[in-house]
């Protein structure tokens, strides 16, 4: 018996043999895509001049890890104490699990698909930084690929910040466009470059 077999083209698919006899060899076929793709495969068997049954299987492959992204994911600075609102992974994978590299910025460690709200926090002088790690992955019919991870940074800086300045003049004292013409403490409070409190006493 002499088994024959062919199969279907598909553009989105490369590395696969199209026909042959005996055994199908080893391969392994490259998604191209985004999208499941599929080779539908026809077995001949035939002995002399007798035909035999012939027999159809379809072989599906799910994108490769290069073509599976997570948007709507970027880095962040933050400000301690400011609510962050939930983010909502997307793309074209049908899964993204994630991790959080610091339990102290006040995000949970891990999570699936969204990322919730949190109120970010560093109770610390210095800013504080997370590493967001999420992977995306594509199942179909029970198998799972896995996608390359992508890491995005969440920086904290501190709620507030307050300075200190000590000053002598005579007459009057100009900081910061204001002018002061009497002694006394006074308190200025402003922004700072990364968007958080900033408290100066004067």
């Amino acid at each position: 018996t002499v088994y024959s077999w062919s199969t279907s083209t598909n553009s989105n698919i490369s590395g696969y043999f199209t026909s042959g006899t005996g055994n199908i060899p080893p391969m392994s076929p490259i998604n191209n895509s985004s999208t499941p793709q599929t080779l539908t495969y026809t077995v001949n068997a035939t002995n002399g001049n007798c035909p035999g049954l012939t027999d159809v299987f379809t072989v599906t492959v799910l994108p490769c890890a290069n073509s599976l992204v997570a948007n709507n994911v970027s880095n962040q600075l933050l400000c301690s104490g400011s609510v962050v609102s939930a983010i909502q992974i997307s793309g074209n994978a049908t899964s993204y699990s994630w991790t959080n590299s610091n339990l102290a910025m006040g995000l949970a460690p891990s999570g699936v698909n969204l990322i919730p709200s949190f109120t970010a926090n560093n109770t610390s002088q210095n800013p504080i930084t997370s590493s967001i790690t999420i992977t995306p992955a594509y199942t179909h019919n029970g198998f799972t690929c896995n996608g390359n991870p992508q890491t995005y940074t969440f920086t904290v800086y501190p709620a507030s910040t307050a300075y200190n300045i000590t000053a002598s003049n005579c007459d009057f004292y100009t900081w910061n466009g204001i002018t002061y013409t009497q002694s006394g403490i006074y308190q200025y409070q402003g922004t700072s470059a990364q968007g958080c409190d900033s408290i100066v006493n004067l």
